[in-house]
């Protein structure tokens, strides 16, 4: 017999943000610290600043790919939430993009 579950809620998600963080992922498993990692030109600076060099159809695309993620997880409400802009003109152009998600995909 088939399964009927709810659709997830993701209700806490940096979805609209430039570049990735997967090798800092794998330097945490191997022991770097994230003063390390951020000696190293990544965390949450870094982030930052690949968010502001990224242009919207960038940040589009990358959150579109991440948000199919979800979605093949059972997610069917994200609340996106902004910060790594952490300027103006680039929390604007990330809000922007959040909420053009919608047009692409059920969400």
């Amino acid at each position: 017999h088939p399964w009927l579950l709810p659709g997830f809620i993701d209700c806490h998600t940096h979805l609209v943000y430039g570049g990735n963080r997967a090798e800092e992922f794998e330097m945490r498993l191997q022991g770097a610290s994230y003063v390390d990692i951020a000696q190293r030109g990544g965390g949450i600076k870094g982030t930052v600043e690949k968010t502001r060099r990224s242009d919207e159809n960038t940040l589009l695309h990358t959150a579109i790919k991440r948000a199919k993620r979800l979605c093949e997880e059972g997610v069917t409400t994200i609340e996106v939430k902004s910060g790594y802009g952490l300027d103006l003109d680039t929390e604007v152009r990330m809000l922007r993009v959040a909420k053009s998600l919608e047009q692409h995909l059920p969400v």
